[in-house]
């Protein structure tokens, strides 16, 4: 099979505009449809003087920029196109449908390809290929019509820096991902014999995922808690975005929206969330503010503001 989608981590909240009330887990059944996105991101991160060695607050600010353009095609996704905020492009997601189920997500431009396999609309697996070759699958399972559980096999590390990993391969293997995005060692790389894998279990209260734990090696590594609002999450089902963070599963699979989420491992939080929604006569969000706290190291946090802005068609 070649390969096939993209290389950026899409911004988080990005798919904030699905409505949220289908079953099927591969429906993405839009009511108000998004035509541009945009980005402003300001942050802090720690820093040592050179001359002083001594550690400093740095503060940074992008400016506003238009990162994706959404297209449509008898009101399915067709495609999303990514651009950087220096304007190059980062590549751009075609999807294929079986009806009305997501089957490929394709990137020519970076060279990936996520299939997705149902039993009845049911999502059951997932897997992601990179340069042709198969990276990593996801097994699912269901209890009363939810995910309750997800294991990952990763087959190749070759590439394991490389930001194109971080993407649907990810999704359900949040305690690697973060090993990766903070530069953790990978295993040596042996093609399509499985080196590692990663075990999620999903708690549901109602109809929203309130922890997650991360199985790494057959231990617990990570552990994952959510709260939401009361109003009704647009994302829910849209399973063929990632975000490289704690908060993906939520955004897809509870029927609310995110107020928080924070990552613990070994009594420690290591990353927090908190978000707030701008609406304007409408039940879509106009803009999502997402800030961010991480612990890099142990020496320092990183935070970071967010603001997503859509516009709709």
């Amino acid at each position: 099979m070649t390969a096939k989608p993209r290389l950026l981590l899409a911004t988080v909240l990005i798919a904030l505009l699905f409505t949220g009330c289908e079953k099927a887990e591969g429906v993405y059944s839009a009511k108000k449809k998004i035509a541009e996105v945009y980005t402003t991101r300001t942050g802090t991160y720690m820093s040592q003087n050179e001359e002083t060695g001594a550690w400093e607050n740095v503060d940074y600010a992008e400016p506003r920029y238009k990162s994706e353009e959404w297209t449509w095609d008898r009101g399915k996704l067709y495609s999303i196109k990514y651009t950087l905020r220096d304007g190059y492009s980062a590549g751009t997601d075609a999807f294929s449908y079986d009806g009305a189920l997501l089957v490929e997500k394709h990137n020519r431009d970076n060279s990936s390809e996520t299939v997705f396999s149902y039993l009845g609309k049911e999502l059951q697996t997932i897997e992601f290929y990179l340069d042709g070759s198969l990276y990593s699958s996801t097994f699912l399972k269901h209890k009363d019509g939810k995910i309750v559980d997800a294991t990952t096999h990763f087959y190749s590390m070759k590439k394991h820096l490389d930001p194109r990993c971080l993407e649907g391969a990810l999704l359900f293997a949040p305690y690697t991902a973060y090993r990766l995005a903070n530069s953790k060692d990978a295993p040596p790389d042996a093609a399509q014999e499985e080196l590692l894998s990663e075990r999620i279990a999903i708690e549901w209260t109602d109809d929203n995922i309130t922890s997650v734990t991360s199985y790494y090696d057959g231990k617990a590594q990570g552990w994952w808690s959510y709260t939401y609002d009361d109003k009704k999450n647009p994302m829910r089902n849209f399973w063929a975005k990632s975000e490289l963070s704690c908060v993906s599963v939520p955004l897809y699979g509870s029927v609310n929206n995110l107020l928080s989420a924070k990552m613990v491992y070994v009594g420690e939080t290591l990353e927090s969330y908190s978000y707030s929604y701008e609406y304007q006569g409408s039940d879509y969000p106009t803009s999502c503010t997402c800030t961010m706290q991480k612990k890099q190291g142990n020496y320092y946090p990183v935070k970071e503001t967010t603001v997503t802005e859509y516009v709709y068609k």
